[in-house]
């Protein structure tokens, strides 16, 4: 698990290859927990095994697929865009510039009010700029706890850091969206599907592919 070695967060894999004559297309996987127990046994293809041996990852990929409703974020009719501007790029126009540090734990899965966020009436627009405006549902790209930091737009028109993802579904699905990308399991997932050590990132592709329903 995270945390078993000191000082980092990495997740490693003990892959065990046994000779023998038994040819099988599939993989079992376990997961050590942090008191050194093993989970039960969860049986992927070798296809399923050689993109990715994390426990958690298949976990949740299972729940989805034996979900009542599957139903990804991609089937549905929302638009995805990443935000347009770097770290540095943001320190450099005089705007305020929402980034993912702003996304504190009192916003988690709230509708949150970002008009102090706005630019200036003066601010000369872009069409190159990302905004989130009221109805968006903005979710961390990158950072050590991404899963952590999903909150929804319910007013004000804000510049976006290439650090956030922008969500913008139809109306009548917004509050359910905002509630499954925040709760237990949303978070779970999110955790789960992202990548790397320390500042972890979760693709787009991965993103697309969150369930709507874990039921």
């Amino acid at each position: 698990p995270r945390g078993a070695f000191y000082g980092t967060d990495a997740l490693a894999s003990i892959f065990v290859i046994k000779k023998t004559k038994v040819v099988s297309e599939f993989l079992s996987i376990f997961k050590l927990g942090g008191d050194r127990s093993l989970s039960n046994r969860l049986v992927i293809s070798k296809e399923h095994g050689f993109e990715r041996l994390d426990y958690n990852f298949h976990y949740q990929r299972m729940r989805s697929r034996s979900s009542k409703l599957s139903i990804t974020l991609s089937d549905a009719n929302v638009l995805v865009s990443r935000g347009s501007l770097s770290t540095s790029q943001s320190k450099k126009i005089e705007c305020p510039v929402f980034h993912t540090s702003d996304i504190g734990s009192e916003c988690y899965g709230q509708w949150v009010d970002l008009s102090h966020f706005e630019c200036p009436s003066d601010f000369p627009a872009s069409s190159k700029l990302i905004m989130g405006a009221a109805g968006d549902i903005l979710i961390a790209r990158v950072g050590r706890n991404l899963e952590a930091k999903v909150l929804g737009v319910s007013a004000g028109n804000v510049v976006l850091t290439d650090c956030i993802y922008r969500i913008r579904a139809p109306e009548a699905m917004r509050n359910e969206l905002l509630s499954a990308l925040s709760s237990a399991d949303g978070r779970q997932w999110l955790s789960s599907h992202a990548y790397g050590v320390a500042a972890k990132h979760l693709t787009k592709f991965d993103l697309l592919s969150f369930p709507l329903s874990f039921d």
